[in-house]
């Protein structure tokens, strides 16, 4: 599958922002490692969209490694949407209902 164009959401740049502070108060480095774990995830999915498992609401998901945080995107064509890295400890499915 030829993906042509990726589109991030607000919630995406608002999660990995919050995700970023939130280890950085814990240790600068674990913030920066958070950062690169989903820059890795989001590349994975760029690379080959569809294979990762479509779950709840027909949306994909990539869980990004070392973290307890799930990538949620949908693919549309052409389009790749990243909607959200959501913490798989509270309810991932929060910024659905936004």
């Amino acid at each position: 599958m030829k993906v042509k164009n990726f589109y991030f959401g607000e919630h995406y740049y608002n999660d990995l922002i919050n995700g970023i502070s939130y280890y950085k108060e814990i240790d600068f480095d674990l913030g920066t490692r958070f950062y690169t774990k989903v820059e890795e995830a989001v590349e994975e999915v760029k690379l080959n969209p569809i294979a990762f498992p479509k779950k709840k609401y027909h949306l994909r998901e990539n869980l990004i490694k070392k973290f307890p945080y799930i990538l949620y995107y949908r693919i549309d064509g052409e389009n790749l949407y990243f909607l959200t890295i959501a913490c798989a400890i509270k309810k991932p499915y929060y910024w659905l209902k936004e």
